[in-house]
């Protein structure tokens, strides 16, 4: 038996033929509709990434295992599913851009073997160019939010490839899904893999090529020039301190 954990970040199921939504074009997820069972009342243990994830892997509760705003860490003795899979031999791998799993997180990642981060590559994109533009207004973010770790707000590198992130990728993170999977059946070897895929989450790209909106109108034109201003309100809600 292997175990594929695929998480397709902030996809409402309304939004899926399968699940009675309308619009969106999943062959894939249609044709897996027609074998698989639904849960037409599923619940998120949290409502953002860290904490939902780690009760995912645990099996507790956010009160729980600590994952959260403050601690950004997990360090809970209960063994994640990562762990327990890998100590009874399974091949354990994780494949995401998601900065909450690139190993800066204590604990969060405890358990898997590898951990690949696909990029998009390429030239610039509009993002990096914003970005750069706000770049001390982020680094001043990433200082004062509580979504990000001491890791993060210490690392030169971190705002680069935060930037790179963002950019469209998933067709590459789901390349080396496939990549994984080929490779342990071909070693006859048991795996575990978790996959977070990243493009619906953020930051809702309105096509594969704009990371923001489109420059065609003015009003989406001063949404993308004004985005660095908002930086300074995003992660600020009491909810976080």
């Amino acid at each position: 038996m292997n175990v594929l954990l695929l998480v397709i970040d902030s996809l409402r199921a309304s939004s899926l033929r399968a699940c009675g939504g309308g619009g969106t074009h999943t062959p894939f997820l249609d044709r897996l509709s027609e074998r698989m069972l639904h849960f037409r009342r599923a619940y998120a243990s949290e409502c953002w990434t860290l904490p939902t994830h780690c009760s995912l892997f645990t099996g507790l509760m956010p009160g729980e295992h600590g994952a959260h705003f403050g601690s950004m860490a997990y360090n809970h003795a209960t063994p994640t599913l990562a762990e327990i899979l890998a100590a009874s031999g399974f091949r354990t791998d994780l494949v995401t851009r998601n900065f909450v799993f690139d190993g800066n997180l204590p604990g969060i990642t405890r358990g898997f073997q590898t951990a690949l981060r696909p990029m998009a590559q390429g030239g610039a994109h509009p993002f990096a160019l914003i970005l750069a533009l706000a770049k001390p207004r982020f680094r001043r973010h990433i200082q004062e939010t509580g979504f990000f770790h001491a890791q993060h707000r210490d690392s030169g590198s971190f705002l680069s490839n935060f930037a790179r992130s963002l950019e469209p990728a998933d067709v590459l993170a789901l390349d080396r899904v496939h990549g994984r999977i080929n490779e342990h059946r071909r070693n006859n070897q048991p795996f575990f893999l978790f996959c977070n895929l990243y493009d619906v989450h953020a930051p809702y790209p309105p096509h594969l090529l704009s990371i923001l909106r489109p420059f065609d109108s003015l009003e989406a034109a001063l949404v993308n020039i004004l985005f660095p201003l908002a930086l300074a309100h995003l992660g600020r809600h009491a909810y976080l301190h």
